[in-house]
């Protein structure tokens, strides 16, 4: 399970009562440009979108596929994409709900994910008072739960430690293999230079 029902209907509510929530200005167009011309792709899924403002306003030169189960445009199962964007998602996951989550990431990613995390408490609550961010770990339990699925090829700082960004592949052979904690070989080549993100 992706989402609770009732859960869904509690961001829904905040998307649309807090004109902050799930703005989506985590990433810039600039950079997005960069790495797919580095990439050679314009297929781009932006995983809990939320509102999309950086998506839908013109910035990019090209469609990104949306994907947000609070959002009813946006809330259709999304197709896999070259780069899949999921920043500032994962830790409003119902802890429930994380593995199948992460488990749809890689469902959904072909080629590249970047993945921003924050790791701090936030100050956005719930209806029921409890805070927005109800999943929280390390950077050393983020990278153990994703690895389960993905390389995880760099990790970089997000604003002095309340973030981290994730820059993953991933794994190859996975459906046969099942997943695993063991870290593969480091791959041949240089990894794609996508730490122009702040």
């Amino acid at each position: 399970m992706l989402i609770s029902e009732e859960y869904r209907k509690e961001n829904t509510r905040l998307h649309f009562t807090n004109r902050n929530y799930g703005t989506g200005l985590k990433w810039n167009a600039k950079s997005l440009i960069s790495v797919c011309e580095e990439m050679d792709t314009t297929d781009v899924l932006d995983y809990g979108c939320g509102k999309a403002i950086r998506a839908t306003n013109g910035e990019v030169p090209f469609p990104i596929k949306l994907y947000d189960p609070a959002i009813p445009e946006y809330a259709a199962i999304p197709e896999p994409a070259d780069l899949v964007l999921c920043l500032a998602v994962l830790e409003h996951v119902e802890p429930e709900c994380l593995d199948d989550v992460i488990k749809d990431l890689y469902r959904v990613t072909k080629r590249f994910g970047i993945f921003l995390i924050d790791l701090w408490e936030g100050t956005v609550r719930l209806s029921n008072g409890n805070l927005a961010h109800c999943s929280l770990h390390t950077v050393e339990q983020w990278t153990a739960k994703l690895q389960r699925y993905f390389d995880v090829l760099e990790t970089k700082d997000f604003k002095d430690g309340k973030g981290r960004w994730f820059f993953v592949k991933p794994r190859m052979n996975l459906l046969e293999m099942g997943p695993t904690e063991e870290e593969f070989a480091p791959m041949d080549g240089e990894p794609v230079d996508l730490m122009n993100y702040k």
